[in-house]
């Protein structure tokens, strides 16, 4: 069993601490519920990588590069290209409608389709509590003027790109008009369900990489995000809900509009060159650096 040191007495270093205790006793399942306070406790002050509050840099007019950057880095993102070309694939003989039907009568994670719906609510709300708390927890400032201040600019940002993503898929479902696995309606293309799951996911992940976590608390929320993720849009396919392809487009949208709009507008570009200046034993030595 691991041994640990005894509590230190500041708060951050305490929160360190109490990470290492969680990382090591805690089921997958708890960890993702128990690390949510903590959080607040490690990051909700201070500052990101760069000596700036979250949020301070965030912009209404960012410029075209800033903007054109951001768009093809996400673009590019296998989160975005991945889910689109497998929905596509899905089209061959039939597969999107045959791996539904199969989900609909074996539901393998599930049980029933009427769990898998229920899984649908639970999922979707605490994927939304984890968000919330990931935005609350990002480090915006020392002072509370400050802090409120960044926190209210970083959020519109965020939700911003939650808005965005709703409304590409609802502008789709108006043009598609594809009829539901279960025939209930035409909004089956793309899935709203996995649109929010996705949102949820890319913009929490976003959130957990700007606070001074240890590692392993780092990765064991983002993995426990990105399971809860694809658990949730998959609960829509077993309850007969949607086909494939929906939730696969579903995800790909919500990822692409939040990531991108949260690139794009939240955060300050450096510039292309930069100067560091490192100390030697005998004098200091400048080095120009090129960023790619």
């Amino acid at each position: 069993m691991r041994e640990f040191v005894s509590a230190p007495a500041s708060t951050h270093a305490l929160a360190r601490w109490l990470c290492e205790i969680y990382v090591a006793a805690m089921t997958p399942a708890w960890r993702v519920v128990l690390l949510l306070p903590l959080l607040a406790l490690v990051a909700g002050c201070g500052t990101i990588s760069n000596g700036r509050g979250w949020g301070q840099d965030a912009a209404l007019r960012p410029g075209w590069r800033r903007v054109a950057r951001s768009a093809a880095h996400t673009a590019l993102d296998p989160q975005t290209w991945g889910p689109l070309a497998v929905a596509v694939l899905l089209q061959i003989d039939n597969a999107d409608k045959e791996i539904s039907t199969w989900a609909v009568d074996h539901t393998p994670l599930f049980d029933s389709p009427e769990n898998a719906q229920d899984a649908v609510s639970w999922t979707g709300k605490a994927l939304d509590t984890i968000f919330y708390a990931s935005l609350v927890a990002t480090p915006s400032g020392d002072e509370p003027g400050e802090w409120v201040w960044n926190k209210l600019r970083g959020s519109m940002v965020e939700f911003a790109g939650f808005g965005v993503a709703n409304t590409s898929v609802d502008l789709l479902k108006d043009a598609t008009g594809r009829v539901r696995p279960n025939k209930a309606n035409d909004e089956s293309f793309p899935s709203s369900h996995a649109r929010r799951s996705s949102a949820d996911v890319t913009l929490g992940a976003r959130n957990v990489d700007a606070m001074e976590l240890p590692g392993p608390a780092r990765v064991t929320l983002k993995t426990g995000m990105y399971s809860l993720g694809v658990v949730s849009a998959w609960s829509r396919i077993e309850a007969e809900g949607h086909y494939p392809s929906d939730v696969l487009a579903g995800w790909a949208l919500g990822h692409f509009w939040t990531a991108f709009i949260h690139d794009a507008f939240l955060y300050k570009e450096e510039p292309p060159f930069m100067v560091q200046v490192i100390p030697q034993p005998h004098g200091l030595q400048a080095l120009l650096v090129r960023r790619f």
